[in-house]
C-alpha cells in the first residue's frame, strides 16, 4: 500500500513485484472496522472502503482497492 499524501510504501507492489517493508512499519486501521460507504442514490451505490492511517505522516484516507 502507498500513502497518497507523502508516498510511503509498506507492503506488496506489483509494479516491481516485491514486498516492501517500510520504515515505520504497515499502516493503520480502525479497530472497530469503521468503513466510508456511499449513499444509496449514488452510481455505485452499496460501495464500501476501509479507513487507513500513515505511520510516517499520520494522515487518514480511504483505502483504494
Amino acid at each position: 500500500m502507498k500513502c497518497p499524501y507523502c508516498g510511503y510504501h509498506h507492503g506488496w507492489d506489483g509494479k516491481s513485484n516485491k514486498d516492501i517493508e517500510g520504515i515505520n512499519g504497515g499502516f493503520f486501521t480502525l479497530s472497530n472496522d469503521v468503513k466510508m460507504e456511499r449513499n444509496e442514490g449514488w452510481k455505485y451505490k452499496n460501495e464500501t472502503r476501509r479507513m487507513m492511517g500513515c505511520p510516517n505522516c499520520n494522515m487518514l484516507f480511504m483505502d483504494q482497492r
